[in-house]
Protein backbone atom coordinates (compact mmCIF):
# COMPACT_ATOMS: atom_id res chain seq x y z
CA UNK A 1 0.00 0.00 0.00
CA UNK A 2 1.43 3.34 -1.04
CA UNK A 3 1.32 5.90 1.76
CA UNK A 4 0.12 9.45 1.22
CA UNK A 5 2.25 12.18 2.70
CA UNK A 6 -0.87 13.66 4.27
CA UNK A 7 -1.38 10.38 6.14
CA UNK A 8 2.15 10.55 7.51
CA UNK A 9 2.26 14.07 8.94
CA UNK A 10 5.38 14.63 6.88
CA UNK A 11 6.73 17.91 5.65
CA UNK A 12 7.62 21.22 7.17
CA UNK A 13 6.94 24.83 6.28
CA UNK A 14 9.90 26.50 4.60
CA UNK A 15 12.32 28.12 7.04
CA UNK A 16 10.76 26.67 10.18
CA UNK A 17 11.98 24.04 12.62
CA UNK A 18 9.76 21.52 14.34
CA UNK A 19 10.93 18.15 15.61
CA UNK A 20 8.69 15.10 15.77
CA UNK A 21 8.96 11.75 17.47
CA UNK A 22 10.55 9.09 15.25
CA UNK A 23 8.05 7.50 12.90
CA UNK A 24 8.90 4.05 11.44
CA UNK A 25 6.90 4.97 8.33
CA UNK A 26 9.68 7.41 7.40
CA UNK A 27 11.66 4.38 6.24
CA UNK A 28 8.73 3.34 4.02
CA UNK A 29 8.57 6.84 2.54
CA UNK A 30 12.31 6.69 1.87
CA UNK A 31 11.95 3.34 0.08
CA UNK A 32 9.12 4.70 -2.07
CA UNK A 33 11.13 7.77 -3.04
CA UNK A 34 14.22 5.64 -3.67
CA UNK A 35 12.23 3.55 -6.16
CA UNK A 36 10.93 6.72 -7.83
CA UNK A 37 14.47 8.07 -8.16
CA UNK A 38 15.85 4.77 -9.47
CA UNK A 39 13.20 4.68 -12.20
CA UNK A 40 13.64 8.36 -13.02
CA UNK A 41 17.42 8.31 -13.21
CA UNK A 42 18.27 4.81 -14.46
CA UNK A 43 17.70 5.48 -18.17
CA UNK A 44 20.01 8.48 -18.42
CA UNK A 45 22.38 8.49 -15.43
CA UNK A 46 24.62 6.06 -13.62
CA UNK A 47 23.56 6.03 -9.98
CA UNK A 48 26.19 4.68 -7.61
CA UNK A 49 23.96 4.47 -4.54
CA UNK A 50 20.88 5.92 -2.89
CA UNK A 51 20.83 6.17 0.91
CA UNK A 52 18.46 7.37 3.62
CA UNK A 53 20.40 9.96 5.64
CA UNK A 54 19.57 12.60 8.21
CA UNK A 55 17.75 12.16 11.48
CA UNK A 56 14.68 10.51 9.94
CA UNK A 57 16.99 7.53 9.32
CA UNK A 58 17.86 7.24 13.05
CA UNK A 59 15.25 5.35 15.12
CA UNK A 60 14.28 6.71 18.51
CA UNK A 61 15.35 10.32 18.08
CA UNK A 62 13.21 13.30 17.15
CA UNK A 63 13.63 14.80 13.74
CA UNK A 64 12.32 17.38 11.35
CA UNK A 65 9.70 15.45 9.35
CA UNK A 66 11.62 15.77 6.09
CA UNK A 67 13.15 12.69 4.45
CA UNK A 68 16.80 13.32 3.51
CA UNK A 69 18.09 11.18 0.65
CA UNK A 70 21.65 10.96 -0.63
CA UNK A 71 22.02 10.12 -4.32
CA UNK A 72 25.60 9.46 -5.38
CA UNK A 73 26.02 9.68 -9.13
CA UNK A 74 28.80 9.00 -11.60
CA UNK A 75 31.43 11.73 -11.67
CA UNK A 76 30.94 12.14 -15.43
CA UNK A 77 27.29 13.15 -15.02
CA UNK A 78 26.16 16.33 -16.71
CA UNK A 79 24.58 18.22 -13.81
CA UNK A 80 22.55 20.50 -16.09
CA UNK A 81 20.91 17.48 -17.75
CA UNK A 82 20.26 15.89 -14.36
CA UNK A 83 18.79 19.12 -13.02
CA UNK A 84 16.43 19.37 -15.99
CA UNK A 85 15.32 15.76 -15.53
CA UNK A 86 14.59 16.27 -11.82
CA UNK A 87 12.81 19.57 -12.36
CA UNK A 88 10.62 17.96 -15.04
CA UNK A 89 9.70 15.34 -12.42
CA UNK A 90 8.56 18.12 -10.05
CA UNK A 91 11.63 18.32 -7.85
CA UNK A 92 12.73 21.87 -7.10
CA UNK A 93 16.38 22.87 -7.08
CA UNK A 94 17.23 24.66 -3.84
CA UNK A 95 19.31 27.82 -3.90
CA UNK A 96 21.21 26.54 -0.85
CA UNK A 97 24.00 24.18 -1.88
CA UNK A 98 25.53 22.42 1.15
CA UNK A 99 28.97 21.49 -0.22
CA UNK A 100 31.11 21.56 -3.34
CA UNK A 101 30.06 18.81 -5.74
CA UNK A 102 26.55 18.66 -4.28
CA UNK A 103 23.23 19.91 -5.59
CA UNK A 104 20.19 19.98 -3.32
CA UNK A 105 16.64 19.41 -4.53
CA UNK A 106 13.42 19.30 -2.59
CA UNK A 107 10.09 17.62 -3.04
CA UNK A 108 6.94 19.28 -1.87
CA UNK A 109 5.42 22.58 -2.85
CA UNK A 110 6.37 26.22 -2.42
CA UNK A 111 5.28 26.22 1.23
CA UNK A 112 6.04 22.69 2.50
CA UNK A 113 9.08 20.47 1.92
CA UNK A 114 8.71 16.71 2.38
CA UNK A 115 11.99 15.38 0.97
CA UNK A 116 15.50 16.71 0.39
CA UNK A 117 17.48 15.01 -2.34
CA UNK A 118 21.24 15.53 -1.98
CA UNK A 119 22.80 14.80 -5.38
CA UNK A 120 26.56 14.29 -5.00
CA UNK A 121 29.12 13.37 -7.63
CA UNK A 122 31.00 10.21 -6.64
CA UNK A 123 34.39 11.91 -6.60
CA UNK A 124 33.31 14.35 -3.87
CA UNK A 125 33.14 13.80 -0.13
CA UNK A 126 29.75 12.05 0.19
CA UNK A 127 30.87 9.33 2.62
CA UNK A 128 30.59 11.76 5.54
CA UNK A 129 26.79 11.50 5.39
CA UNK A 130 26.93 7.71 5.71
CA UNK A 131 29.65 7.76 8.36
CA UNK A 132 27.68 10.13 10.60
CA UNK A 133 24.41 8.21 10.15
CA UNK A 134 26.04 4.85 10.86
CA UNK A 135 27.82 6.21 13.93
CA UNK A 136 24.52 7.42 15.40
CA UNK A 137 22.89 4.08 14.58
CA UNK A 138 25.56 2.20 16.52
CA UNK A 139 25.89 4.68 19.41
CA UNK A 140 22.42 5.33 20.89
CA UNK A 141 23.88 7.46 23.68
CA UNK A 142 25.48 9.80 21.12
CA UNK A 143 22.25 9.82 19.08
CA UNK A 144 20.33 10.96 22.17
CA UNK A 145 22.98 13.58 22.94
CA UNK A 146 22.55 14.85 19.38
CA UNK A 147 18.77 14.85 19.87
CA UNK A 148 19.12 17.02 23.00
CA UNK A 149 21.17 19.53 21.04
CA UNK A 150 18.59 19.55 18.25
CA UNK A 151 15.73 20.10 20.71
CA UNK A 152 17.54 23.03 22.29
CA UNK A 153 18.31 24.56 18.90
CA UNK A 154 14.76 23.95 17.65
CA UNK A 155 13.41 26.02 20.55
CA UNK A 156 15.98 28.74 19.93
CA UNK A 157 15.62 28.87 16.12
CA UNK A 158 11.99 27.82 15.57
CA UNK A 159 11.62 30.24 12.63
CA UNK A 160 15.18 30.16 11.31
CA UNK A 161 16.09 26.80 9.82
CA UNK A 162 19.32 28.17 8.33
CA UNK A 163 20.62 29.14 11.78
CA UNK A 164 19.35 25.86 13.27
CA UNK A 165 21.31 23.88 10.69
CA UNK A 166 24.42 26.03 11.03
CA UNK A 167 24.35 25.67 14.81
CA UNK A 168 24.50 21.87 14.56
CA UNK A 169 27.47 21.94 12.22
CA UNK A 170 30.21 22.15 14.88
CA UNK A 171 28.79 19.14 16.75
CA UNK A 172 28.60 17.07 13.57
CA UNK A 173 32.09 18.10 12.45
CA UNK A 174 33.57 17.21 15.86
CA UNK A 175 32.16 13.70 15.58
CA UNK A 176 33.33 13.30 12.00
CA UNK A 177 36.82 14.54 12.89
CA UNK A 178 37.06 11.80 15.54
CA UNK A 179 35.97 9.17 13.03
CA UNK A 180 38.18 10.22 10.12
Amino acid sequence: MKLKHTDMNIGLKEGTVSLQKYNPQWKVLFEEEKQNLEVLLSADFKTIRIEHIGSTSIPHIKSKPIIDILVVIDKETNIDNLTAKLENALYQKCSFQPRQGEVLFKRGNDAISTHYIHIVLENYDWERYILFRDYLLTKPNIAHEYEKLKLKLARQFRDDRTQYTASKKEYVENILNKLL
